[in-house]
């Protein structure tokens, strides 16, 4: 007997795998972002001299 909801539940199961590697894959790129961000202004920072007045 042919089950009437297979279709469904194989939609539901990409639906939720693509939310899912679409959330990894945010959160990987913000990561790699501010990861460089980071290392830039860290850069920067031992470029300028720091001066107090």
């Amino acid at each position: 007997m042919k089950d009437p909801y297979f279709p469904r539940k194989k939609f539901i199961t990409n639906y939720i795998v693509a939310i899912i590697t679409f959330i990894l894959t945010s959160i990987m790129g913000i990561v790699i972002f501010f990861n460089g961000i980071s290392i830039t202004v860290e850069n920067n920072s031992r470029k300028t001299p720091i001066i107090m007045l």
